[in-house]
């Protein structure tokens, strides 16, 4: 490429690379579709083949469904849960010894093989766009920028989920992975403090409440000839001071303790599931696309098939060499 190349003339060239691209592509259909026709008696039984393992592999008893759901934290950082709940694909996770397996990892009452029917443990950051402590959306693909100081990740969230063909043993499992998850010492320590820190917040604004409630009520009606009360400036006259009645910071510190008590009463283990796993209606491997993949790998393998026989002379004069 000189100097004097203009940037009409890298355009043309790469129109032309694409141009020449299609061309080839077309071609080599033209050749795959002349040698299928050649070779129909390998191509047709190797696509019954696909077929019919593709409708077997998309039949009821070896569909993947997902399960997955939110998890509320207490106390715990999601970055903990994640490791922990991560664990579990591992085939011989760390925290268990040479002689255990995964049942006795997840407390299974069943047999250990049952285990691997549930596979692909995956869990995903929760952010809150609006700044309400809500959940807006699950960031699944992991893109979700950190440095973003607008949007923020929820810290007592963690969307969980893990892939199953096993659906009547769901809830089982639900039980195990919450056993397993609240039997961490970290995740137990951090429960405990911070539900401890939830019954003093509330016990404090229960104790403010009432104290604002005396001071108030002693102001009004327990105080001498002195005072007297302006009905239309909602203020109370004592001597000389002006004392305004405390209505709002007693109901702002009842919506914080009606806050903090709902808290408290999610607070019953460093896990808990809001509205427990729900598995998705629609299956990983559903008929028609595992038909459609499962027709296209032996198409291919047909063609490679039909190439080694077609080519078998020439194959086979060239071992001889």
């Amino acid at each position: 490429m000189t100097e004097n190349t203009s940037l009409f003339d890298l355009i043309l060239a790469f129109f032309r690379w694409i141009k020449n691209l299609c061309i080839g592509a077309w071609h080599l259909c033209g050749k795959c579709v002349r040698l299928s026709w050649r070779m129909w008696y390998i191509t047709v039984p190797m696509l019954c083949i696909g077929l019919g393992l593709g409708y077997v592999a998309s039949s009821f008893p070896y569909r993947f469904y997902r399960v997955e759901g939110m998890a509320i934290l207490n106390g715990t950082t999601p970055e903990l849960v994640a490791n922990r709940y991560n664990d579990l694909n591992k085939m011989f996770p760390s925290a268990l010894l040479p002689t255990q397996g995964k049942s006795d990892l997840l407390h299974w009452d069943g047999a250990e093989q049952d285990c691997f029917k549930f596979m692909k443990f995956q869990s995903y950051q929760v952010v809150d766009y609006l700044r309400d402590s809500i959940p807006d959306q699950v960031d699944f693909t992991g893109s979700f920028d950190a440095t973003d100081t607008l949007h923020m990740r929820i810290q007592n969230r963690l969307y969980l989920r893990f892939v199953t063909r096993d659906l009547p043993n769901v809830a089982q499992a639900e039980q195990a992975i919450l056993d397993y998850l609240n039997s961490d010492p970290q995740l137990i320590a951090a429960y405990e403090s911070h539900k401890a820190n939830l019954e003093w917040e509330s016990q404090f604004c229960e104790r403010q409440v009432n104290l604002l409630d005396s001071f108030t009520t002693d102001y009004l009606f327990h105080q001498g000839t002195d005072a007297h009360f302006r009905p239309n400036q909602y203020q109370m006259l004592i001597g000389n001071r002006d004392i305004r009645l405390l209505h709002d910071d007693i109901l702002l510190l009842l919506e914080h303790k009606k806050f903090v008590d709902r808290e408290l009463a999610l607070c019953t283990a460093p896990v808990v599931m809001q509205s427990g796993f729900m598995v998705s209606p629609r299956a990983i491997n559903r008929r028609s696309n595992t038909i459609l993949i499962s027709l296209c790998v032996f198409y291919l393998l047909s063609l490679a098939v039909s190439a080694l026989v077609e080519q078998r002379k020439t194959i086979h004069a060239w071992l001889k060499k």
